[in-house]
């Protein structure tokens, strides 16, 4: 199966971006979906071999899952490339543009759940990291 990749760019510069996405406090609070999730529980140690959970649950409290695994590359401000639990693939690259970064995510897709469903949810979260690093106070 092909894998899936989506882009957004953030008016950010890529310091900040790279502190938002890699630490907990913030991960909480933009790891969500437009439509009803949120991250309930964050672990994550941004190294090679180091290893992350993210618990995300369905705000009715019905859906829940983890989205676990360990770093194979870390490149600080670059790359973070990862090996999933289910045995799927993930890397989410981060490239300057000047003032804004461009984040690409590219993953492998699940076999249970159709393609366009994985998509929507990846940009959603994409989107919600956006919205949360744009209007970010510090």
């Amino acid at each position: 199966m092909e894998k899936i990749q989506i882009t957004i760019q953030v008016k950010v510069p890529l310091v900040m971006v790279w502190d938002l996405w890699t630490d907990p406090k913030h991960i909480k609070q933009w790891n969500n979906t437009i439509d009803g999730w949120h991250t309930t529980h964050v672990e994550n140690d941004v190294r090679n071999k180091g290893t992350f959970n993210f618990r995300m649950e369905s705000l009715d409290g019905e859906l829940s899952f983890d989205h676990k695994g360990t770093y194979r590359k870390v490149l600080p401000y670059e790359l973070l490339s990862q090996s999933l639990d289910d045995g799927r693939s993930t890397e989410i690259a981060f490239r300057s543009l000047g003032k804004m970064v461009e984040i690409i995510e590219t993953f492998d897709p699940q076999h249970n759940d159709p393609i366009d469903l994985q998509q929507e949810f990846c940009r959603s979260v994409l989107e919600s990291f956006k919205l949360y690093a744009e209007n970010y106070k510090g």
